[in-house]
């Protein structure tokens, strides 16, 4: 199974070094930037050796997206993911994307003031 992600659009900043890894599984989309102004997507990442799909879970899983600045902080986004049954038994995959939790490094002001440049 192969996973898209959605598009990205960002106003100001540059983002690199995008990864993307799925909660139970061994797979990791790594590379991509996003410039400013422009949209971008992730590379394709493989979670089919997830359990995900086949097997009620009991901890809560969810997407970890992990970027760059241009200076190398990095910050990281996760969006829960459900699971809807089938009528087979196993489960497909919900996501809601407008809830996410964002966690950004805690710069110092030399921090702020080297990104303003």
């Amino acid at each position: 199974m192969w996973y898209r992600s959605n598009t990205l659009r960002l106003l100001w900043p540059v983002i690199r070094n995008i990864r993307v890894s799925f909660s139970g599984s061994a797979g990791l989309a790594v590379g991509g930037d996003i410039g400013p102004r422009t949209s971008g997507r992730s590379r394709e990442l493989q979670y089919g050796d997830s359990p995900f799909f086949r097997v009620t879970q009991a901890e809560p899983t969810h997407f970890t997206v992990i970027y760059a600045d241009r200076l190398g902080n990095d910050y990281t986004l996760t969006v829960p993911v459900r699971q809807d049954p089938r009528n087979d038994g196993e489960f497909n995959m919900g996501i809601d994307w407008n809830v996410y939790t964002p966690l950004a490094p805690q710069l110092r002001w030399r921090d702020y003031y080297r990104l303003g440049k």
